[in-house]
């Protein structure tokens, strides 16, 4: 009884966050382009709550979302959001970094933009590693199929380099593989 007590009342201390994340008055409401335009002006200055509702707001106009917008959102793969109190007990990888969650509602579309930002090489570690991450979520269900994306970009590559950083982008996914999919991930390496 308890327990289900706790977890109704950090579900409504993270569900008021969200409601009042979604009033932050320079992204409420704004179209798709807007909101790129805000990031892409602000993002990195402007309240840390209002980048985060911004991100995710791209992530869920995803039927209407365009190239532009999505390469805004890879961009912001390495924002964190600053921590809370509350983050010592309820905590995610989407929760910290909410381009990953934005990226993966919009879904396959977004899979040639952000093979093409991971080869060129030129992302920060974090934003790296979230770009990986987030194939390897999107594809959850074979995250084997995130490996072939990187290999595929790999082979298609314009360079040389662009070629060695979607295959060690690769390698690096397969070690995110678990349990009944780290073979499959490490036989499509090959």
């Amino acid at each position: 009884m308890l327990y289900r007590f706790c977890l109704a009342a950090v579900a409504a201390l993270v569900m008021s966050g969200h409601v009042h994340a979604a009033e932050c008055p320079e992204v409420a409401g704004l179209p798709g382009d807007k909101v790129a335009e805000f990031l892409e002006a602000h993002g990195r200055g402007a309240d840390p709550q209002c980048v985060a509702d911004g991100i995710l707001r791209l992530g869920y106009l995803r039927p209407k979302i365009d190239s532009s917008q999505i390469e805004v959102l890879v961009g912001f793969l390495d924002f964190q959001m600053p921590e809370t109190g509350l983050d010592k007990y309820v905590s995610s990888m989407t929760d910290r970094f909410p381009a990953v969650s934005a990226l993966c509602d919009i879904g396959e579309s977004m899979v040639p933009h952000l093979i093409k930002k991971l080869g060129g090489g030129q992302m920060t570690r974090i934003a790296r590693g979230n770009g990986i991450r987030t194939l390897v979520y999107l594809f959850r269900r074979n995250p084997s199929q995130a490996v072939k994306a990187l290999k595929d970009g790999a082979r298609a590559a314009a360079s040389k380099s662009e070629a060695i950083e979607l295959e060690s982008c690769a390698a690096e996914a397969a070690q995110l593989c678990t349990g009944r999919w780290r073979e499959g991930c490490a036989a499509v390496l090959q």
